[in-house]
């Protein structure tokens, strides 16, 4: 059904028959005729059902499909936590470099470790976090923070990072870093990364029988 004013009948009726004739509308109609993976209809099927019509209601519902395939639902992860000042520590590796160990709790090191592109994002939000800082210091240059291996086990994870910087600009930038660890933005990222997703099947007892997981990230890793 269309609303439409009695004044406009003929007018919209015609439309709608020239709109019926496009190339574009029925092209939409075999896009939406495909079948699906939870199609399990046959073209015998469809032959035994011709003629079958269906009442749609005016305000149908999706259903939305679930994440994984056995449509088990993912349970969200509780908010991951750091304390910046015990469990964050950053000293120059050389005189070009900087090195930093953050221990985050409530987060499973596994995940980081089968999906790497979860430590870019982490890593990418505390080198945004620490440009802000340095360019509101008028430090201007790229400080990008690279996590190079993760470490622990299903209640926590060790993110072992490095960033290029000159030996006169280390205390400035290790401060900055200790600071940008405090942002909730910063920990609102790691709690988001955290999040089981589709292809999580771990359960508790594997998290647990993976304790001590020690896996090395490649600086550019490629997503699979």
């Amino acid at each position: 059904t269309i609303p439409c004013d009695k004044s406009l009948h003929q007018t919209v009726i015609q439309s709608l028959k020239d709109s019926c004739k496009e190339k574009d509308f029925i092209d939409t109609v075999t896009a939406e005729n495909q079948p699906d993976e939870d199609d399990s209809s046959s073209e015998s099927d469809e032959e035994s059902k011709e003629g079958q019509t269906t009442k749609i209601s005016p305000k149908q519902t999706s259903v939305p499909r679930p994440t994984k395939v056995s449509g088990k639902t993912l349970k969200p992860s509780k908010p991951s936590t750091v304390d910046c000042d015990k469990d964050h520590k950053v000293i120059a590796q050389d005189d070009k470099n900087i090195q930093g160990v953050l221990v985050v709790k409530s987060c499973h090191a596994s995940r980081f470790a089968r999906k790497p592109s979860r430590c870019n994002h982490v890593g990418n939000k505390l080198g945004a976090l620490l440009k802000s800082r340095l360019d509101k210091a008028g430090i201007k240059g790229q400080y990008p923070v690279n996590i190079v291996k993760t470490a622990g086990d299903k209640t926590q994870t060790e993110f072992h990072y490095t960033i290029p910087c000159d030996k006169s600009l280390h205390q400035t930038v290790i401060q900055s870093l200790k600071d940008s660890c405090k942002e909730k933005d910063f920990i609102d990222t790691v709690t988001e990364e955290n999040q089981p997703d589709e292809d999580d099947s771990s359960s508790e007892s594997d998290e647990e029988s993976k304790q001590g997981q020690t896996t090395k990230i490649s600086p550019k890793p490629t997503s699979v």
